[in-house]
């Protein structure tokens, strides 16, 4: 009798596969969906040389009036990349505050160049900010960033900087 489960020893995976990816499905009952489009500009290379990286940020406020479930994703709009050309790297940073530490990533955070990048968490009520970030390329780069919180609103400003 096979009904399709299978058991694989973690190595054998990690040797197998590079990569997982999991989808997410949110029901229209249960989650609430905010969404923002913005624009990284590019930056001024007039002022960088090779010990300086040129970092375009956008600055979202979001403020949860309860504890909720939320999914923070940031999807960037690939356009014109050719053979084996990469996007530029990006990432989500949250505070609590304007200037405080991150809440995650930490120090370490990795720069993806994936199409997507996704922040799955429990937030307490208040106000947090919603760093994007992405090394600055030759022309602009357009992005979105949705917000999804389980069962409770939330509200969303836009570069609030």
């Amino acid at each position: 009798w096979d009904d399709g489960k299978f058991w694989m020893a973690f190595e054998d995976f990690r040797h197998m596969y590079e990569s997982v990816f999991v989808c997410k499905i949110f029901t229209s009952q249960s989650w609430h969906r905010y969404r923002a489009r913005d624009t990284w500009p590019v930056g001024d290379h007039s002022k960088a040389n090779e010990d300086t990286v040129d970092y375009s940020v956008r600055k979202f406020r979001v403020k949860f009036s309860r504890d909720t479930d939320a999914v923070v994703h940031l999807t960037r709009t690939v356009e014109g990349l050719r053979g084996t050309d990469a996007p530029a790297p990006m990432t989500i940073k949250i505070t609590s505050g304007l200037f405080s530490r991150g809440i995650w990533p930490d120090e370490g955070q990795v720069l993806s160049t994936n199409r997507d990048v996704s922040i799955d968490r429990r937030f307490s009520s208040g106000t947090y900010h919603i760093f994007c970030v992405a090394l600055v390329e030759a022309k602009p780069v357009n992005f979105t960033l949705e917000l999804f919180s389980y069962e409770h609103p939330m509200s969303l400003d836009k570069n609030v900087f």
